[in-house]
């Protein structure tokens, strides 16, 4: 169901967002090689996908912060 009370900028920044966790997820599977995994125990696992996600939080930070120089 559509809800039509939003106005149009609010549509288009949660579209926008929408768009930015689709690409990070993508970029945490393809670019940083989140898979293919070579771990067999949980806690080993969960360490994998930790330093994926803080490489790519930094990637992200950085960008950020080159496009504002």
């Amino acid at each position: 169901r559509t809800n039509t009370t939003l106005p149009a900028s609010e549509v288009a920044l949660a579209y926008k967002q929408l768009w930015m966790v689709e690409r990070a997820f993508r970029e945490m599977k393809c670019t940083l090689k989140l898979r293919p995994m070579y771990h067999w125990t949980e806690s080993r696992i969960r360490g994998h996908i930790m330093v994926c996600f803080l490489a790519f939080y930094l990637e992200m930070a950085l960008r950020q912060m080159l496009s504002s120089v």
